[in-house]
């Protein structure tokens, strides 16, 4: 358990992950702590309560659209984006020591 964001962000930042795939994490994390902080301001400000499946979606869509944003070769299959991220895995293609694409793809 963590006692404060400072805690939980060393917690997620220290995940064993390198290059494109902690990057990709990283960004989750991000839009996912985004959109709290934003449901949270409509909460205070605005007196809107969102259900739990809205502020998942919207932390996904965040996500997807932040990844996008950063990795333009980044190919998602977003029908398992939707469905379960756990079901999809990043993948890079090698030629002779050089990334040559990358793209999300169902696990085997």
């Amino acid at each position: 358990m963590v006692s404060c964001f400072k805690k939980f962000y060393t917690l997620c930042f220290n995940v064993k992950l390198h290059g494109t795939s902690k990057s990709l994490w990283l960004i989750a994390i991000a839009a996912s702590c985004w959109s709290v902080w934003l449901a949270r301001n409509e909460m205070v400000f605005e007196r809107k309560v969102l259900s739990m499946d809205t502020l998942i979606f919207h932390s996904k869509m965040r996500a997807l659209l932040w990844v996008r944003a950063v990795f333009s070769e980044c190919m998602v299959q977003e029908r398992l984006w939707w469905l379960s991220l756990s079901k999809c895995r990043f993948v890079q293609t090698y030629y002779i020591g050089l990334a040559l694409s990358s793209s999300w793809v169902a696990k085997v």
